[in-house]
């Protein structure tokens, strides 16, 4: 049995791994990273062009740079500690950090790559903001940044439970709100969670209490992944859903449910092109909470550029929640 300190840096160290591995393929289509996988023998970490050249990080990326999904992670776990819980005004501040002004808690390049959804709720440009509020698009930017609230919250068993009105959703609701306010993101956030949780507690994530009808969804999603193993429907493009938070977590569990390591649930999920490193994000921090830090590969493990910084706001996070008198 892996304990629970080790589940916490494993959920974080797979969540940056899986936005990291993936990023080189962000808005490619499947067969486009099919062909790139023909060309290769397996997966791995490479220096790649950076599709933002005016940012600051010059023409090419390294190996295991973190994209938006690991930084605004390290966002949120910064402002739990710093707030010993979840401060909404504090974690804005904190997104704004490498969403507005660019600076990565995780490593010394400049923190690009936010959507469209939190750069404007996190942006000076009220209109741009107001916008977005009038017509929220339920987008995976708050799914995507969401791991280290399950690890605060903590694993949750099958006979406790978790009412849709109760504190541990208005935690998540307010985390997710900060930047995104559609109801689906906030329910991809909510559902995630418990599932995470429930892995922390080493349950079965699919025996989770549906909530609502997004929470059905997912559900007979799993059911027919169980059946046929097939992935979402591909949406085509971002405009249609790629970045969507029901199709990203569907791309995760799909991942997550039908292979039996870390490593082959993280070769998974990028195979359907889109965005890419938000599907690893998701579902390496699943895989990380399931196998350990002993089943991530140590070449992986070592590239990711933040490594360090990850175990610590992760054996933070557990010291304060897990060992405090």
């Amino acid at each position: 049995m892996t304990d629970l300190q080790d589940k916490c840096i494993a959920t974080l160290w797979g969540l940056h791994i899986g936005d990291a591995i993936w990023a080189p393929f962000e808005t490619k289509t499947m067969s486009e990273v099919a062909e790139w996988v023909m060309r290769s023998e397996k997966l791995h970490f490479f220096t790649y062009e950076n599709p933002w050249p005016e940012d600051g990080n010059g023409r090419f990326l390294p190996a295991g740079r973190p994209t938006d999904d690991s930084d605004q992670a390290a966002d949120l776990c910064h402002s739990l500690l710093q707030c010993d819980g979840l401060d909404p005004e504090h974690l804005r501040r904190s997104l704004r950090n490498s969403v507005v002004r660019g600076v990565s808690r995780l490593w010394t390049g400049q923190a690009t790559g936010a959507g469209k959804t939190t750069r404007a709720m996190l942006g000076d440009d009220e209109e741009k903001r107001a916008k977005i509020l009038a017509q929220p698009y339920a987008s995976n930017g708050s799914l995507m940044r969401s791991a280290p609230l399950a690890l605060w919250l903590g694993p949750h068993g099958p006979n406790t439970p978790e009412h849709s009105d109760g504190p541990a959703y208005q935690l998540v609701r307010a985390m997710s709100e900060v930047t995104h306010t559609h109801p689906n993101s906030v329910a991809a956030c909510w559902l995630y969670i418990r599932m995470l949780r429930r892995v922390l507690a080493e349950q079965d994530l699919r025996e989770v209490e549906p909530h609502n009808d997004f929470d059905q969804r997912i559900l007979e999603h799993i059911a027919e992944v169980e059946h046929h193993g097939c992935p979402p429907s591909d949406p085509g493009s971002f405009k249609n859903g790629w970045g969507a938070a029901e199709y990203t977590l569907k791309v995760a569990l799909w991942a997550f449910l039908t292979t039996d390591t870390f490593t082959d649930c993280i070769n998974k999920v990028g195979s359907v092109g889109g965005d890419t490193d938000t599907y690893g994000a998701v579902a390496g921090a699943l895989a990380g909470a399931y196998y350990g830090t002993t089943a991530i590969p140590p070449e992986w493990r070592d590239t990711i550029l933040g490594r360090d910084q990850m175990r610590e706001y992760a054996t933070g996070i557990y010291q304060i929640r897990y060992t405090r008198a």
